[in-house]
């Protein structure tokens, strides 16, 4: 089960069910009673991992109890049920069945058996596994682990040898494991244990539901090794890290199925690992009355025994100085001789709490390896002040430049002993000394290695692309370095991220599990300067979608969250700045309609204004009936779509929302959005999109919608060929439909002509007559040179025309603006000081005339359901259409064959105004749209002031009418009979 389980009653009659324990009394919270269509969410933390349950269920008239038995597994994430499934029961033992194995199976030993002469063959002893199970606490009796393995028995998970043996007993009977077995498939696969003789089965990573999956490896990792006595000779003991209540610890057994150890010692209390012989290794750990005690331990082979210690090393609190070089950058470079050579010449110092071990721009005098304990590192910033920004731990180098460099290196930063600091140094006289046995060309290697490929695996992750030189030097301080051996994992696929991880020298294999396969398989090679684990700098836990391990000896370059922030800090830069790459390359798979088209450098400057916003799981990041200001594209992670408090739809990754917000001034949002899981978002809000088009009539005119404008609207007069295409207004059309405003017309070649055909029929076309008239004269004026004489005097020629025509009474065409405006136009048109803005304000009366006026009369004209048809329809559902969205959760693959043609007249559109609640669809423009409308009817009668004051906005066609009561989105209609998903809430 999950950390929390939904139940959602599906059935016609009142859910009434207890979940009592072993004890025979219910658990705390877990007595419920649900009502039909309802559902409710149960946390699981009453619940005991392996507890045996018992569900008992009220379910028919006659009051007859249905019981299910089953052993209680605890697991991740949310479970969602129905009532009618816990009634069947079928969907109980699968959960059931699947937890069971992931729990039983990697305690299982698989090898060959002798017993009375006889040898089996790839088998596993009952009371080995019987004993594991307890010793893990994964059962906790006897009778219990019997019970857990007879239900594997009785799904042909395990199969019995002997026939008269065919139950589960707690005795020395032999098994084998079905791996053919398809929900073992599912699950895991079998692999050789490190010293090959035994078969381990191995979980894979999206199948670990109630425990982490590193702890079911390490369950894995038991065996024989000769433990040497107080009198000099060796036992051989069985070995296994179990777990308790003060900490994990290695206890050592006489036999695989005792349950009793005859010693142990804790993780944590281990002082020093260190390899004797190659298959002698010893610990020093503290025991009893911190009594010191060293462990020596022989292995069978020396695999095993580097195994082994690696294993224990990294518990450790003090290392040797050759696993110290051995785990740095100096590993890649250096075989084993090397290694010890490179040790036996270092010498230890120790420094004091709070002192300056070295200052920035002092020279470097010797090679330094951190030892033990933590040193702070600062750096000067611009303002030359001294500022913290990290802290390093061992093992660390410093002044690896000897190594390699033939001039005197100096520090890139101040250190200081944050406790007491034990460093090994080496002196250039002793650096020199190495080289002179090993060659000089070791010292290529290491500038190789630890110098260029350092820096050009940092600089070739795209996060970092835009970073400056010194920036980059900076960020490399930052980095952690560590050795990756073969088969060594970095992270498990469902593990929470929390660093990058650049790949420096050698290879990763990047691993996932293939569902058709049933088996992990290797999807891609990590090589030098590739990156793993970029969105963990931005969202700290986001899960890890595969699996990386060690294809060969590798230097892995880390930087987690907290240094890559600290970063930013001490540099004086945004995230939005650094990962503007990112910001890019989502832009242009985003396939957004408002930026299809776009040439790279446009997608580099838009990237300039859009912002990255995180959100943790069950975040709000919007409510319904808010303004909307800005629109969004997801990074990383889902977003719920909520209304009236329910969930009506999920969008993922690369999926967009709320771009009406852009286009529609003063809109409400009429869906909530929030995190459904951790989320990355993309926001670019209105000011700055406006700002950007509006200057840019260039690149819009390079829109998709410019090539798929139908043909018609190039078919009629002419009259209006100086008015340029700006496509971004067949978005606004399109997206707000009935509800656009004046300027989304006024700016649409068909649509300024169909809207001047409208006003000629009512005896009204001189204010658009006006408007083109002041619009041509502004921008014509803008053009010449006001301090220039010649043109001066054009200007004013020009200004003088159109006052006679269009302003004062005695105008032949005089406009309806205010006497005010109209005699300020006319003062500077007499005294010669009209400019380019003489008559802007004289346009954005008018504009807001026309709206306030004609446009809701000409919304309900034969001639606006003309423009509806030349730019493809705007966005409309059936009813059809909808019920099906409503049927389907998230809306997904929804099929378009109810889509109708768009209604041509408010009469038509009425109806289905007042049936519609919630409205699903994906039109192909739209890459999956959700859209919310409500019941109440919308006024079409616009409200005033309509225009925008801001003179940046003169061109941009985006100022627009506010709608009131309207809260009805509406959908592409196209003849498309492919099935679309409903992803994107647009308001």
């Amino acid at each position: 089960m999950g950390h929390q389980i939904s139940i959602e009653n599906d059935t016609q009659k009142v859910f009434s069910a207890a979940l009592i324990a072993s004890d025979s009394k219910i658990i705390p919270g877990w007595q419920i009673d649900i009502h039909p269509a309802k559902t409710i969410v149960l946390d699981s933390k009453t619940l005991k991992p392996n507890e045996k349950c018992k569900l008992v269920i009220r379910a028919d008239s006659k009051g007859q109890d249905i019981q299910h038995n089953f052993f209680c597994m605890v697991g991740n994430g949310l479970l969602e049920l129905t009532c009618s499934q816990i009634i069947d029961g079928k969907k109980l033992q699968a959960l059931e069945l699947q937890s069971l194995l992931t729990q039983i199976l990697p305690g299982v030993r698989i090898e060959d058996h002798e017993c009375y002469g006889e040898v089996f063959e790839e088998c596993f002893v009952a009371n080995e596994l019987v004993s594991s199970l307890i010793l893990y606490g994964i059962a906790q009796n006897t009778e219990d682990a019997e019970e857990m393995c007879q239900h594997l028995v009785d799904y042909g998970v395990f199969e019995p040898l002997f026939e008269e043996e065919p139950n589960f007993k707690n005795s020395l009977i032999f098994f084998r494991l079905a791996g053919d077995h398809t929900v073992v498939k599912l699950t895991g696969s079998l692999i050789k244990s490190i010293d090959s003789a035994v078969t381990r089965f191995r979980t894979y990573a999206n199948s670990s539901c109630s425990s982490p999956l590193r702890d079911l490896i390490r369950r894995s990792l038991d065996g024989w090794i000769d433990k040497r006595t107080r009198f000099g000779f060796y036992q051989t003991r069985f070995f296994r890290i179990l777990d308790c209540t003060e900490g994990e610890k290695v206890a050592y057994f006489e036999n695989t199925v005792a349950t009793r150890h005859k010693g142990f010692f804790y993780l944590k209390d281990i002082l020093l690992v260190e390899k004797r012989k190659p298959k002698v290794f010893q610990v020093k750990a503290k025991i009893q009355k911190n009594r010191k005690k060293t462990f020596t331990f022989r292995c069978s082979d020396a695999k095993v025994c580097d195994y082994w210690r690696r294993t224990l090393r990294v518990f450790a609190k003090d290392q040797t100085a050759y696993d110290l070089i051995s785990n740095s950058a100096l590993g890649v470079v250096m075989n084993e001789p090397m290694i010890k050579d490179f040790a036996s010449r270092l010498n230890q110092k120790t420094f004091k709490t709070g002192y300056w071990v070295f200052r920035q721009g002092d020279q470097i005098r010797n090679f330094y390896l951190l030892e033990k304990g933590h040193m702070g590192m600062y750096v000067d910033r611009k303002d030359r002040k001294e500022t913290y920004y990290c802290t390093l731990a061992a093992p660390r180098l410093f002044g690896e430049e000897l190594l390699y460099e033939s001039k005197i290196p100096t520090w890139q930063a101040s250190y200081r002993a944050e406790d007491e600091l034990q460093l090994l140094t080496m002196t250039p006289a002793a650096i020199e000394s190495f080289f002179k046995i090993h060659g000089e060309d070791l010292r290529k290697k290491f500038k190789e290695k630890m110098c260029d490929n350092i820096e050009s695996a940092i600089e070739s992750v795209p996060f970092f692309t835009r970073l400056s030189p010194l920036h980059l030097a900076l960020l490399r301080l930052a980095f952690n370095y560590e050795i990756v051996l073969p088969q060594d994992v970095v992270f498990y696929e469902g593990e929470p991220g929390h660093a990058l991880y650049v790949v420096a020298d050698g290879q990763l294999e990047v691993v996932q599990y293939d569902a058709q396969m049933m088996e992990e398989v290797v999807v891609h090679t990590m090589e030098k300067g590739d990156c793993s684990g970029g969105t963990s700098l931005m969202l700290r836990g986001v899960p890890h979608t595969t699996s990386v391990r060690g294809a060969e000896t590798t230097l892995l370059l880390t930087l987690d969250e907290e240094r890559f922030k600290a970063f930013l800090k001490v540099a004086g830069l945004d995230m939005n700045i650094v990962a503007r790459e990112k910001i890019v390359r989502s832009l242009i798979k985003g396939n957004i309609p408002f930026f299809e088209g776009f040439p790279v450098e446009r997608f580099n400057e838009i990237a300039k204004v859009c912002k990255i916003e995180t959100y943790k799981r069950n975040e709000i990041i919007f409510k319904e009936g808010e303004v909307a200001d800005r629109f969004f594209m997801i990074s990383y992670g889902e977003v719920a779509a909520i209304v009236e408090g329910k969930e009506i739809s999920r969008m993922g990754r690369g999926k967009y929302f709320g771009e009406i917000a852009v286009v529609v001034e003063d809109t409400k949002r009429t869906a909530a959005c929030k995190a459904a899981t951790q989320v990355i978002l993309i926001s670019l809000n209105k000011s700055h999109f406006r700002l950007f088009f509006s200057d840019r009539p260039e690149v819009l005119a390079e829109h998709k919608y410019s090539r798929t404008v139908n043909k018609k609207i190039f078919s009629r007069t002419n009259a209006f060929e100086g008015l340029r295409f700006n496509a971004h207004v067949q978005v606004e059309l399109k997206i707000a439909g009935r509800r656009c405003q004046i300027r989304s017309i006024l700016y649409h070649p068909q649509g300024v002509e169909l809207f001047t055909e409208f006003l000629k029929s009512q005896y009204a076309e001189e204010s658009v007559e006006f408007w083109h008239v002041a619009r041509a004269y502004r921008k014509w004026a803008k053009s010449l040179n006001y301090e220039d004489p010649v043109d001066h005097k054009r200007i004013q020629v020009r200004a003088r025309e159109i006052a006679s025509k269009y302003i004062g009474e005695h105008a032949i065409r005089q406009q309806n603006i205010s006497a005010k405006m109209s005699s300020s136009i006319l003062v500077e048109v007499q005294k010669c000081q009209a400019s380019a803005a003489t008559f802007v304000r004289a346009e954005e009366e008018i504009i807001t005339l026309m709206s306030r006026d004609k446009l809701a009369s000409f919304k309900r004209s034969g001639l606006f359901d003309e423009l509806v048809e030349l730019i493809g329809g705007f966005y409309e559902v059936t009813q059809t259409t909808k019920e099906k969205g409503r049927k389907k959760k998230g809306g997904s693959n929804i099929d378009v064959e109810g889509l109708e043609p768009s209604a041509r007249n408010k009469a038509e559109v009425e109806p289905l105004i007042q049936q519609s609640s919630i409205f699903v669809v994906d039109p192909p423009s739209h890459g999956g749209t959700i859209l919310i409308g409500s019941k109440q009817q919308p006024n079409f009668e616009p409200q005033e002031n309509d225009s925008s004051t801001n003179p940046m906005m003169q061109n941009s066609a985006l100022s627009e009418t506010k709608v009131s009561g309207a809260s009805l989105d509406k959908v592409l209609v196209t003849p498309s009979r492919r099935k679309m998903s409903a992803e994107s809430v647009h308001q």
